[in-house]
């Protein structure tokens, strides 16, 4: 998993992407490169498994680009047209209820192969995307209804075997991306319209099976890169909290247990750490403190707290030291790696020397 771990002047890991697509996705790398570097400002190194229509030898093949690729995100850009033994038009000539069928079993092998290479130990989560089918079938109302139901099935399938939910699979649907696409295509002031589908490009379809305007592909590379940071960011096991200005206003070393005050966004924090540790996130306090004192301010002050040391709190370190060592002694206690924390702390300097 990845994690934007610091490197030498504050520079982040590059986010490691293998990318692979049904159609040519040429027009994706400039404008991936944009968001990435200029926009969001994440490091990115691609790598292009290609266009791979109809086998999809990236995402089945056991030693495809989807499994050689290590610590990164595997990205799937797939219209279940283009996944068919004949050309997509032919669902054209079909009758309704073969194009239905075809288009389903289409749905059921792309469902299988993204669960079956996301299962092992080692396979990267898998961002599947499913854009827009060609104007020239969706248009058409028998095979718009079959590509309706064959995308509800591919999203029911890949919710009913978990991988969605396990987040090995952060799916995107077709009406998500078709919606991105139409904010995304709306001609600026002074410009004629460029019909119903803006985001299509026949000619560029035509000819290089690139079905997608450059305004539809800057919208899907900004799509591709917030589905793949979520999909690739560590999930924070352990959350570790300061005390004096995080869980409370004023230091209880000078205060006492009665002086510290609890305001709204104090106990709004308190509250979301009790959602989380219920939810299974570790919490631990981290603080420059006497533990004696911050335990008396929980013991005295309970009623006031939304957050209970016998109930919520796994393990406290509560001295004078860095909190960068005891960071690293709760790491050793707990078994876990210091990725898995979450360090939250009101003080900058603190945080500084944390990271």
């Amino acid at each position: 998993m990845w994690a934007p771990t610091p490197t030498l002047g504050y520079r982040w890991e590059p986010l490691k992407l293998c990318i692979a697509a049904s159609f040519a996705v040429d027009g994706l790398a400039e404008p991936l490169r944009v968001w990435a570097a200029e926009v969001v400002g994440v490091p990115v190194a691609v790598q292009w498994a290609g266009y791979d229509a109809g086998e999809l030898h990236a995402l089945v093949h056991p030693e495809g680009a989807f499994a050689r690729h290590r610590g990164g995100v595997n990205v799937l850009f797939a219209r279940l047209e283009d996944l068919l033994a004949d050309h997509p038009e032919s669902l054209l000539a079909l009758s309704e209820a073969d194009c239905s069928a075809a288009l389903e079993r289409a749905a059921e092998s792309l469902a299988a192969s993204a669960i079956s290479a996301t299962s092992a130990t080692h396979a990267c989560p898998l961002v599947l995307c499913c854009p827009p089918a060609s104007p020239a079938l969706s248009s058409r109302a028998a095979v718009g209804a079959a590509l309706e139901r064959a995308h509800a099935r591919l999203a029911g399938l890949l919710r009913e075997s978990g991988a969605v939910r396990s987040g090995r699979v952060c799916f995107c649907r077709r009406a998500h991306v078709e919606s991105l696409f139409a904010d995304a295509c709306v001609p600026s002031a002074g410009r004629e319209p460029v019909g119903l589908f803006g985001w299509h490009a026949p000619f560029l379809e035509r000819m290089a099976h690139a079905p997608y305007t450059p305004a539809a592909m800057s919208a899907l590379a900004a799509l591709t890169l917030r589905e793949a940071l979520r999909s690739a960011c560590v999930r924070r096991k352990v959350l570790a909290v300061d005390c004096d200005g995080t869980l409370w206003r004023g230091a209880v070393a000078e205060l006492g247990p009665a002086g510290v005050e609890f305001d709204g966004g104090h106990l709004h924090l308190q509250r979301l750490l009790v959602t989380r540790q219920q939810a299974g996130a570790l919490v631990c306090l981290c603080s420059r403190n006497d533990e004696a004192d911050v335990a008396a301010v929980f013991e005295m002050r309970e009623k006031d707290m939304a957050l209970s040391m016998e109930r919520h709190v796994l393990a406290v370190r509560a001295n004078w030291r860095a909190k960068s060592a005891n960071l690293r002694e709760l790491s050793t206690q707990l078994g876990l790696p210091l990725h898995a924390f979450l360090f939250l702390d009101d003080s900058a300097a603190e945080c500084a020397e944390v990271l």
